[in-house]
Order: C-alpha cells, then structure tokens, then sequence
C-alpha cells in the first residue's frame, strides 16, 4: 500500500530554522501533551519523495543531518529518489547506480533540463531566449505548461509556486474572449477582484505598467497593498489594516479605480478614496500579470522596494468590470499549475 499526506496547496513550510524529524524524535517524550490521539510510536514504512516549498529534496547525506535505526527501504542501490523526470535507474557490474534519462533531461540524476534548441517545444510552443540569451525555454501557448509544453491543464484555479504568471490581454477584450460581447464597459470606473488563499507573507497578485506609470496589486510583510507611481517617481501605498489573510483561508480583494481615486477592499474592510495624481490611469486597455511578472518585465528596483517575490498559492475567480474568469487555461501562463480545492 502507497499512502501520502499533503497540505493544502495554498499551505506550505517557510522560514523555518530549527531541524524537522521524520519517523519520530529521539525522545517522544517531548511530544506535546494531546498531539497524537493515543501514545506516541515511530513510524514505521518508508518515506521518500519528500517536498518542502514544491522544492524536492533528496534524503541523502546532504540533506539528512543525523538518523537512528534506518534501513534502506528500495534494498537496492537504486533507490525511488535518485532518478528525477521519469528516468530509470540501472546498476552497473559493481552494483553501482546509473540514470537512463529521458531525451528532455541530462545529468547523474536526470535533474538537468535540455534546452529547447535541443528538444522541439510541442504543441505550438515557441523556442525563446531569456536571462541575456544564455539560456533557451519554450514559451507555451495558452493551456499548456511544462519544460516542452506537454502537460496540458485542467481547468480549476490556478497555483503559483513563486516563479510563474499568468498574462491577461488588454481588459477590454476580454469581455469578446469570454463571450459577453452585449456587456459595456464604464469607463469612470474600473475594477478587478479576485479570490486569493496563502500561508506566505509576500507575493505579487496584480500587475500593470505603462511607459509614464506602473501599479502592483499584493501581500508585503502579511499585509495586502496596492502601489503605483507615475514618471518613476516615488511610490504611493494604500494598505489595508493588518488582518490574517496568509493563513490559507480564502479572502477577497477588489480595486476600484476612478479617473482621479483609488479605493481597496479587503473582505468586508473598504478604504476610503485615495487620489491617485495619474492622468492616464486606464486599466482596460493595459496588458494584466496575475500571480507574478517575467523577470525581464518587471523592473528591478520597483520590484525591491516594493514587492519580493511572485505570489505562491491560489487564486480562483477573477472579476473584470462584470466579467468573471474561473477558466484560466486559455490564457498565457508560465509556471503554473492548478490548485486541489478539498
């Protein structure tokens, strides 16, 4: 029998400093009092394939500080974790082990992926150059992700796990792409709301720029912001009172934004109005970024004063003006997946 325990997709590990223990503790003693249901025991199995953070970390002498009464679960050298991206694992005559690799990945442990002009990009995908042309990836068309754009999404909320994004095209065709071409837009007053869920304290929900101004929508030190500037001048924030929104819970946002205010709500907080001093502040005509921005878009100083990373965790049910996207998959997407939501 295989069993697995995961958290949540929005719930994840951070910041921690202290060791973490698997199978037990060297003195389940030190348990808290009325954290098991009965007497504490070690476990007994195996555990492999373990995750912290969607990073994988490989239960070798590099990462295993000290362990008491383990034994090789695999009783080969050929252990579950060696072999990364489908590869298989052989021995050689002196029982050493080797990785027979897919054609997309090299290294020992299959744990390096080919660039794409080496291994064609599938299903219409685009060969692109990015970090000063060294390095070659495939740049997936709307519905498919992965290194070559073989994996195909399903449809649910999408999942950030801090390096992707998802690119809404101009707002003001989205009201054709979604099939509600009898709506009309008011131009006085713009607006976009979504439903968020996290446990991590930043991350960049919304972004938008032009030439002569940028806007950034997202959670800065467990606190929701939105900040905007134009003629790289120095920022405006409007922060809402702090609040437990990173504690994996769905919460609501919406920005309303005017020819000359801003106003941000926070589940059932509202601001007041805030006069925003941009004198072509249009939302419907500006290309969106949800969830995070390209490296080679987003600009690096704006980036460190303001946000640290890309969002990790979910976002479903984005609003614009009056309509509503829960099928993210038609739209350009790198590094994204898509949210359990039990």
């Amino acid at each position: 029998m295989v069993n697995y325990a995961v958290l949540q997709p929005s719930e994840g590990i951070s910041n921690f400093d202290n060791l973490i223990y698997f199978g037990g503790l060297p003195d389940l003693s030190r348990m808290p009092l009325g954290s098991t249901a009965g007497l504490p025991v070690p476990f007994s199995g195996c555990i492999r394939r373990l995750s912290i953070d969607y990073e994988t970390i490989t239960l070798n002498y590099s990462s295993i500080t000290a362990g008491r009464n383990i034994a090789d679960c695999d009783g080969t050298p050929c252990g579950g974790d060696l072999c990364h991206h489908g590869g298989s694992c052989w021995l050689d005559m002196d029982m050493k082990p080797h990785c027979h690799c897919l054609q997309e990945f090299t290294g020992d442990s299959c744990n390096k992926q080919a660039p794409c002009t080496e291994f064609k990009c599938q299903n219409k995908g685009h060969c692109v150059s990015e970090s000063g042309n060294t390095t070659f990836v495939c740049k997936c068309p709307p519905g498919w992700d992965g290194p070559f754009c073989t994996k195909e999404l399903p449809t649910g909320p999408p999942l950030f796990k801090g390096h992707g994004y998802l690119v809404l095209s101009k707002l003001s065709s989205l009201t054709k792409r979604e099939g509600n071409d009898e709506v009309t837009v008011d131009n006085e007053t713009q607006f976009i709301s979504l439903n968020f869920s996290t446990v991590y304290d930043n991350g960049l929900l919304i972004w938008t720029s032009q030439e002569e101004w940028y806007m950034g929508l997202g959670i800065t030190n467990g606190s929701l912001t939105v900040t905007w500037a134009q003629n790289y001048k120095r920022a405006n924030k409007l922060t809402a009172p702090k609040s437990n929104i990173t504690n994996s819970e769905w919460h609501t946002v919406r920005l309303n934004v005017t020819k000359s205010d801003i106003t941000l709500e926070l589940d059932d907080w509202i601001s007041d109005p805030y006069h925003h001093n941009i004198d072509s502040f249009n939302l419907n005509d500006n290309i969106i970024y949800l969830g995070g921005v390209p490296e080679e878009k987003f600009f690096l100083n704006d980036r460190q004063e303001l946000f640290k990373s890309n969002f990790r965790g979910c976002i479903e049910q984005l609003t614009v003006q009056e309509n509503v996207i829960t099928d993210f998959k038609h739209y350009e997407s790198v590094n994204v997946d898509v949210c359990d939501t039990w």
